[in-house]
């Protein structure tokens, strides 16, 4: 009876131990999913227009909007690139002033940018109360040279550089940045009291877009990254396909946004299709690991032919040497056989 008992408790305490350790475990992983890392490394991006249909993008979206008013360029021709050279990255804090005027630079009005950044002295005052209101932002700080979309060779100059980028650390932190920003934008309007002078919110497609358009990068792991950015900002019109952002927007009529992620976290493919589903207008983006690739795979290509012709002329040469031999025996072996036969 005591050695049952003694049975049962032991079963109970290896059970308990598995589910401790199985605890452990599963925190270890749930607690690994929510923090995300930067996989970009310091490398060369190279982008593609591979499709360009003309007519039915001027029927889907617009005559006047076109693709080089969405990226800088020959973004209209197929066959343009453009190249981004990625030049450093690194963790920090960034004032929310740094953010709305460059992550949102895009929706200020011209003449509300000279009221606000025509005097350095302005600009710092609104800068220091915007940060004392709304505070700093984890963030991951990137720097990047940029070449324009050309069907020419590029320049040796980028056509903007030390350009910045910022990614936040935090998916909801893009909620939250675009909360501050809008309700920064209400105080001011309320402040200038202008209607001449007055920006608008931005709502949270259009932020999306804009992120988009301009080369948004994420971090990993990208599908949770990308499902949490698309949760907080409560999109009923994006979804996420494993490593691709699906967006649906409206023009002459409805058309949907592509932009699928690499292992690096920036865009590896950017495409737009009409209603039915046909492919208007695509970018296809490869960087400069392949091109390493693609040199070595050819160099040791190179190398294990020659390798080959020359063991395969050896093998010949030392075949030609063997039969030589071989007919020299023969030779040989002739002479003194008719030597035998002549003797008395």
């Amino acid at each position: 009876m005591v050695k049952k008992k003694n049975t049962r408790s032991k079963k109970m305490l290896s059970t308990l131990i598995i589910a401790v350790i199985l605890f452990n475990a599963c925190s270890s992983v749930f607690a690994n999913s929510s923090t995300y890392q930067l996989p970009l490394t310091k490398l060369t991006k190279f982008n593609e227009v591979v499709n360009y249909d003309k007519d039915a993008w001027e029927e889907t979206i617009s005559t006047k909007d076109k693709p080089d008013d969405w990226f800088d360029g020959d973004a209209d021709k197929i066959r343009a690139k453009n190249k981004i050279t990625f030049t450093s990255m690194y963790p920090t804090k960034k004032g929310a002033s740094t953010l709305f005027f460059s992550m949102f630079s895009s929706f200020i009005p011209e003449n509300v940018s000279l009221l606000l950044f025509s005097d350095p002295e302005i600009e710092d005052l609104i800068s220091e109360e915007i940060d004392e209101q709304y505070g700093k932002y984890e963030i991951w700080m990137v720097y990047r040279e940029v070449w324009d979309y050309t069907i020419e060779e590029f320049k040796e100059d980028a056509d903007h550089s030390d350009r910045r980028q910022f990614i936040l650390k935090d998916p909801e932190d893009y909620r939250d940045l675009l909360k501050d920003y809008n309700d920064w934008v209400v105080q001011l309007n309320e402040t200038l009291k202008n209607p001449n002078i007055i920006i608008s919110k931005v709502g949270k497609e259009e932020f999306l877009w804009d992120l988009i358009i301009n080369d948004l990068i994420i971090a990993s792991p990208f599908e949770s990254y990308l499902h949490r950015l698309i949760e907080e900002l409560n999109l009923n019109n994006a979804k996420i396909r494993g490593n691709t952002i699906i967006l649906q927007r409206n023009a002459r009529e409805v058309y949907t946004i592509e932009a699928k992620y690499g292992d690096q976290g920036f865009q590896s493919s950017f495409i737009v299709r009409n209603k039915n589903g046909k492919i208007i207008y695509e970018i296809q983006s490869s960087d400069s690991r392949l091109l390493v690739y693609t040199i070595s795979s050819v160099t040791i290509a190179v190398l294990i032919l020659i390798s080959f012709i020359a063991i395969k002329r050896w093998k010949r040469i030392h075949s030609i040497k063997i039969n030589n031999i071989g007919i020299s025996i023969n030779n040989k072996n002739i002479v003194y056989r008719l030597r035998k036969l002549m003797k008395p």
